[in-house]
């Protein structure tokens, strides 16, 4: 087995988290919309009012996920960036 150095672990633990965050981006924004379909084709407001609640409560706990992955990815991207740039002071 190759060991992988700290460069190309933090690089592929960026991309891991960048896809999750977008993938969650993806998610919240296809819930965002259902909510605003729900609003104008719905039938009863009772109804409505209910299932709207459901897919708001989703909405709200994906922002938790969002945010952390969101800061992950960046911390992620920092640490490499920093990383390459400290290899290649070494090798100056």
């Amino acid at each position: 087995m190759m060991v992988k150095s700290p460069l190309e672990i933090l690089i592929a633990l960026f991309v891991a988290s960048l896809v999750i965050w977008l993938v969650l981006v993806i998610y919240k924004s296809k819930l965002e919309r259902e909510v605003e379909e729900k609003v104008f084709l719905g039938s009863t407001p009772e109804r409505l009012g209910e299932e709207q609640q459901k897919v708001l409560n989703k909405v709200n706990g994906l922002s938790k996920w969002l945010w952390t992955f969101g800061v992950l990815t960046v911390a992620l991207l920092l640490g490499a960036v920093g990383t390459w740039i400290y290899y290649g002071i070494l090798r100056s």
